[in-house]
Formats: C-alpha cells, structure tokens, sequence
C-alpha cells in the first residue's frame, strides 16, 4: 500500500504510463486529491478527472507549485521545455521539488543542467504493469541524491510493483531491455500462440482464454516455486512427453539468439540515447 498519504504527486503528461500510474496510486490508496495531471489537452484533462476524480490542469507551472513530486513522463523531444517550466516554478517559489524522470534516454546528468543543478533528481523505468500494481521499476539516483528523496521514490513506485535500484546509470538499459520493454515481446509471443491455436481450429475467444490461462499458470507456479526457469522448464517436459519436441523445435530455431538480438537492441538503443543526452 501507498505509505506517503501527505504527499502531493503532480504528473507532467498524460500519456498511458501516467494512466497506468495513477490507476496504480489509487488501487494503492493514494487520495485522488492528492494527484494532479497537466497535459495540455482539455479532453485529457477531463478524462483523467471524469475516469479517476483527481486534478487536472494545462499549466506546468501550476503542476510543478502544487507537487511535492513532480513525475515527468513527456516524450525526450519535450523535456528540455519541460524543464525549463520546472525550474522556473522552483526558482519563483524557492522550493526544491523532488523530480522523478521517466522520460527514455535522457540522461541524468542533462537533467541535472536543465533543472540548474537540483540534485533532487531520479530517473525511473517502469512497465506498464504498474497499472496492476505488479509493475517492475528501475531506479537510478546519483549519490549525492537526498536520503529521504531515494526513500520516496521506493515508496512511491513499490506500491506499484517491484523495484530495482541501479548502481550505474547506463544499468537502466538493462533493465529497460528486461523488463521496460518486455511486456511487448511477451504479448508478441501471446498474439503468435494464439494465432497458430486458431489456424489449428479453436475459436478466437478459446485460443486467447487457453494461452492466457496457461501463461497465468506458469508465471504463477514459478512466483511460488524456489526452482530456477530451467528446472521449471524441465518438470514441465517430464510431465508432458510433447513439449520435449516441441521445446526441440524452438531451439532449432535458435530461440534464444532471437530473444538476444531483441534485447540487445534495446539496450544498446536506450544506452545510445544516454550517451548522447549526457553530452
């Protein structure tokens, strides 16, 4: 459950990771009041008060006045406005806000220079899970960050989900490649499952409920079991005389080179985007 109850959490954009994250705040118990989302569409802002009763404004400025915690989760492109917008607002009212970047690739230490040197600064990679509080969420600080600001942000983002705190910040790329951008190879493999189940003659909706179920069911036997995925893997062939031929045929088909290049690729994108914002 959300702990920090007195804290004031202003988002700045209002995409499906803010979606996902307020809908994780509340389940959590965080009062809506105590969220404010600023986009600068008149129809989002109505959504988001109509949908989940929080506050929704256009002005960052605004937002930033309001937070004790501002989340930035805009594009890359955007952020340098962004947080020019911040800090003017922290500057005006001498206030130090807590900012917590979930913006792709831009790099700590640019953050830094954009918000005139705050070291009240964190970078983030959550999943869109948090929207079920079983999210998984990287976190990046630097080591002259505030004690009691690393203590927020695990507050904040573990009761949305696990967390994962970096040493490195490049470390990030690893995670986003494990865990930020996994969900989409997951569902890849889901739609292909059900796909073939289809073409093998079960219904759409039989194809879905039966490769849904059984993903569920093996991620929920390996959540309570203290054995490793290759021991797993292995009772599930012992048990099932055709997954030894059928796990065969996902290794001739060299599997694991495929799943190395698509997370290799992420990483060395997000590590490229890092380097570059660092400069």
């Amino acid at each position: 459950m959300f702990r920090d109850t007195d804290l004031s959490i202003a988002f700045i954009g209002g995409g499906h990771i803010t979606q996902a994250m307020v809908c994780g705040l509340l389940a959590a118990g965080c009062s809506a009041k105590k969220i404010l989302v600023c986009t600068p569409s008149t129809q989002g802002q109505k959504q988001f008060i109509e949908e989940h009763q929080v506050l929704a404004t256009g002005d960052n400025s605004l937002a930033t006045r309001f937070a004790d915690v501002v989340i930035i989760a805009v594009k890359p492109e955007k952020v340098p406005l962004i947080c020019t917008e911040i800090a003017e607002a922290m500057l005006e009212t001498q206030q130090q806000k807590l900012v917590i970047s979930l913006a792709e690739g831009v790099a700590h230490a640019r953050l830094r220079e954009m918000l005139c040197g705050s070291n009240r600064i964190i970078c983030a990679v959550p999943n869109l899970a948090v929207t079920l509080r079983r999210g998984m969420t990287g976190l990046y600080a630097d080591p002259d960050c505030l004690f009691k600001d690393t203590r927020t942000a695990e507050s904040l983002m573990a009761s949305l989900g696990e967390t994962l705190w970096v040493q490195e910040e490049m470390q990030l790329a690893d995670v986003e490649a494990t865990s930020g951008s996994s969900s989409a190879y997951l569902y890849y493999v889901l739609e292909q499952m059900q796909q073939i189940a289809i073409e093998q003659g079960l219904s759409e909706k039989e194809a879905r409920n039966s490769v849904l179920q059984a993903a569920w069911g093996a991620i929920s036997v390996a959540q309570n079991s203290q054995q490793s995925f290759a021991e797993l893997r292995q009772s599930a062939v012992q048990s099932k005389s055709t997954s030894k031929d059928a796990i065969q045929a996902l290794k001739d088909a060299d599997l694991p080179a495929t799943l190395r290049t698509a997370m290799k690729t992420v990483k060395q994108e997000t590590q490229e985007k890092l380097q570059t914002e660092s400069i």
